[in-house]
């Protein structure tokens, strides 16, 4: 018998969305990639890598060729807006869908103050 294991360099299949979120709030961002090995996801904000914090949490699930990975937002703050993308990762390559900058997701973190203004 002969073992074939075929392998596959990561691809973005869903990239974060512009989003818009209201300061305080929760929010989440999303990417899913696939690849063989299943691939790493790393999120940037402003080019900069997204660590954990206090604020800032990542939800992975994974299978044989699949990973998504959430950046959950607890508490959102004006300085989280920017320019958001995601990159995978696995042993044969990487792919971010931030090398366009047109590609990059908006997260957009309105004020309360100017929700409550326009409540009133």
């Amino acid at each position: 018998t002969v073992d074939v294991r075929v392998q596959l360099i990561p691809d973005i299949i869903q990239a974060p969305m512009n989003t818009v979120c209201i300061e305080g709030g929760d929010c989440t961002l999303s990417c899913i990639a696939i690849g063989v090995p299943s691939p790493s996801i790393i999120y940037f904000h402003n080019g900069v890598q997204v660590e954990i914090n206090d604020g800032i949490d990542f939800e992975t699930s994974s299978s044989y060729d699949q990973t998504q990975v959430l950046l959950h937002f607890v508490n959102i703050q004006l300085s989280d807006a920017g320019e958001y993308h995601c990159q995978a990762d696995n042993t044969l390559g990487s792919v971010s869908n931030g090398t366009d900058v047109s590609n990059n997701a908006t997260l957009t973190v309105n004020s309360t103050a100017s929700v409550n203004t326009s409540l009133s």
